[in-house]
């Protein structure tokens, strides 16, 4: 099981993005609401107001040397399990173990 899950997000999430980048992230959030439901937590970085916790993780300040596109980064356990993407909710539930009868439906009014 996942001990720690942290996203590391770009300054503006939505604001100037494409349809698709904001689709993205109201999928993102409703999958980190259906994380908490399942009591686990997910702590979020933005670029713009969290830049010591960017420079704080090695694996990501080594990650950003090829620029911002490879924002979101998704640590566990201090490692990088996904970049340039936010993870999807089957990559979620595998990343913490939740069986895929648990998954459920993705949903999102967009």
């Amino acid at each position: 099981m996942l001990a720690q899950l942290e996203v590391f997000e770009p300054a503006a999430c939505v604001s100037g993005g494409t349809g698709a980048d904001e689709r993205a992230v109201k999928q993102f959030d409703a999958d980190v609401q259906w994380l908490a439901e399942r009591g686990i937590g997910v702590l979020r970085h933005r670029l713009r107001h969290g830049v010591p916790s960017f420079v704080s993780n090695p694996q990501v300040t080594q990650g950003l040397q090829s620029g911002t596109k490879r924002l979101p980064i998704a640590t566990a356990n201090g490692r990088i399990v996904s970049s340039g993407a936010y993870p999807t909710r089957a990559e979620l539930a595998e990343l913490l173990g939740i069986t895929h009868a648990d998954i459920g439906v993705p949903f999102v009014r967009h």
